[in-house]
């Protein structure tokens, strides 16, 4: 009686938890619960967890921010001129994507001797968020 209840309950699991990664931890209770009335219980199968995704993160030079857009050809000394709307929606201009930090300085220094002031070395993360760096 007691394998037939074990396996009618295990099975009703099962149905309510087709993917294995839905194991709640009331199942696992209830799993426990009929482990310690004596009845054997195995989880053959815990999924591993998945690793959360990398934010895609670059360094930039920011050369300015405004409420509104504005044409990308005012900053004519610049290359490579883009904007991206932050978490604030704030329309930040950029300069240039680097993959270190020293890439980033370098393309700085290259437009402050052109004459291109305020601008910042910034780290970009997932198109949204601006951290100030330099």
């Amino acid at each position: 009686m007691k394998k037939n209840l074990c396996f009618f309950v295990v099975s009703i699991l099962l149905s309510m938890n087709s993917n294995a990664q839905d194991i709640t931890t009331d199942s696992v209770a209830i799993l426990d619960s009929i482990r310690n009335a004596g009845t054997r219980v195995q989880i053959r199968y815990v999924p591993k967890p998945k690793e959360k995704p990398k934010p895609k993160e670059f360094y930039s030079v920011q050369l300015a921010a405004f409420i509104a857009e504005i044409p990308t050809s005012q900053f004519g000394k610049a290359e490579n001129v883009y904007h991206i709307v932050n978490e604030e929606e704030i329309y930040v201009y950029l300069s240039g994507e680097f993959e270190t930090l020293n890439d980033a300085v370098i393309e700085k220094y290259k437009l402050a001797k052109k004459g291109q002031s305020s601008i910042y070395v910034v780290k970009v993360i997932d198109n949204r968020k601006i951290v100030l760096v330099e």
